[in-house]
């Protein structure tokens, strides 16, 4: 249940939201040059019982240009499109904290973000703030909204921006340099401006002189400053940045002092290997300390690749690397370590430990799953080990192997008792994985499997 307060303010502020929501400014779209862009609606439902999909059914408080389709981005970008999502309650738990039409969307989404960790399945459908998105043709290319070109003063030629510039050129655009712009509009050149100096067409809502940045995403999606020391703007709210000057760019002060110092120009995403010091796309800090493109990063993810390419420590948080122990807990039960010894580096602690051949190794020092093989041991240095830590692996040797699976269903396995044994000997020999799913699927006994499990 939403608080008393809220109750009793919601149709007030809800007046408030509707009468401050102005429609938002987009350039003219020019087909020539032309890019797709993604608008975001915020919303709230009329009618909790109506279905949220509805456009009918939504009270819009904000509508603004929040990115560009973009190619490299495209899979998170449409699955984004295909949803109406709630991302926060009306009341953020504190009856002071509403959300807030005059504060920036972006600003909005960090202030609950760092201080809420909200159930929203307590709050009725018509308390919640809503998010919704539709495309819309714009001008410029797949970086910038933007409705002119800039001149580079070394080659002279025009691009939409640095980006498209140095991905054909064989040098670098010096952006403070720019003194030329070209309309998209009325194809004349201009002199370095927020407007066209012949047809008066405005080529961006957010304009600085001193890096000569220039864009149609206005401070609702993406807020900008200008970092003297940087020399570029930067993204966010200048209170939530401190500068490095070893990096030489602005780290968040939540994660200024675990953050890993990387010089300028040795900043590549290290699963691209594109530039993380002036980038378009949005660069997170990983719970390693290092920083990543966040799409490259959330690529790795879904492929279930959860360590930093870097340091191959995990890129998770702790409550996400707690869920994956978890499952390997579960998984552990279903497989069987072997008499071979093996060598195990933990990549979360650095240590060597000794363990028999198994599916996944736990640490025996940091209990971390993220480990790997260095290679082989003997048994008489795994047991001593394993002695010296009181650590019991989950194993089954050739003959305990032999005894559980007569337990289970004894006649069936004596009946086939020779090509057991001899797959069981032959897994043990050439196959790393020990899997017992795997032995008894080569003599089609998987149904003995299911029993065991159970």
């Amino acid at each position: 249940m939403a608080s008393p307060y809220f109750e009793a303010n919601t149709n007030r502020y809800i007046k408030q939201c509707e009468e401050s929501h102005t429609p938002m400014e987009i350039p003219r779209p020019n087909k020539k040059y032309e890019n797709e862009l993604i608008v975001l609606k915020v919303v709230k439902l009329k009618e909790k019982n109506k279905p949220k999909e509805d456009p009918d059914n939504w009270v819009v408080l904000k509508e603004f240009i929040e990115d560009i389709k973009n190619d490299e981005i495209a899979q998170e970008q449409n699955e984004k499109l295909m949803q109406v999502k709630s991302v926060m309650p009306l009341d953020h738990f504190k009856m002071e904290t509403f959300y807030s039409s005059n504060l920036y969307d972006y600003l909005g989404n960090f202030k609950y973000m760092s201080e809420i960790d909200a159930d929203l399945q307590r709050y009725s459908p018509d308390q919640l703030i809503y998010e919704a998105r539709y495309t819309i043709r714009g001008v410029g290319c797949q970086h910038y909204v933007v409705g002119c070109k800039q001149q580079c003063p070394i080659c002279l030629k025009y691009y939409f921006c640095r980006q498209c510039h140095n991905e054909e050129e064989d040098h670098t655009l010096p952006r403070e340099k720019v003194q030329n712009l070209l309309c998209l509009y009325c194809d004349k050149q201009t002199r370095f401006g927020q407007y066209c100096e012949h047809c008066n067409e405005k080529f961006c809502s957010e304009f600085c002189k001193n890096c000569k940045f220039m864009c149609f995403i206005g401070k609702e999606a993406k807020p900008y400053f200008h970092c003297e020391k940087c020399n570029v703007c930067r993204q966010g709210d200048q209170n939530q940045f401190i500068h490095c000057d070893k990096c030489e760019k602005c780290v968040f002060h939540e994660d200024f002092d675990k953050h890993k110092c990387i010089k300028r120009g040795e900043g590549s995403c290290p699963i691209c290997l594109g530039t993380m010091t002036d980038t378009v796309y949005v660069v997170s800090l990983m719970n390693c300390g290092h920083f990543v493109h966040n799409h490259c990063w959330q690529k790795l993810l879904q492929e279930n690749n959860f360590t930093c390419p870097i340091c191959k420590k995990y890129s998770i948080t702790v409550d996400q690397q707690a869920q994956i122990a978890k499952f390997y807990e579960e998984q552990t039960k279903k497989h069987f370590c072997i008499e071979n010894g093996q060598e195990i580096l933990c990549q979360e602690c650095g240590k060597n430990f000794y363990f028999y051949l198994s599916s996944h190794y736990k640490c025996v020092f940091c209990d971390s799953y993220n480990t790997v093989v260095k290679g082989g041991a003997s048994k008489q240095v795994v047991d001593q080990h394993l002695k010296e830590y009181k650590y019991q692996p989950h194993y089954l040797t050739v003959d305990s192997l032999y005894q559980a699976l007569q337990l289970i269903d004894k006649q069936t396995v004596l009946q086939n008792e020779t090509i057991i044994k001899q797959q069981i000997h032959k897994q043990f020999d050439h196959d790393q994985g020990a899997s017992l799913q795997l032995i008894l699927a080569q003599v089609g006994l998987e149904q003995i499997l299911q029993l065991f499990l159970k």
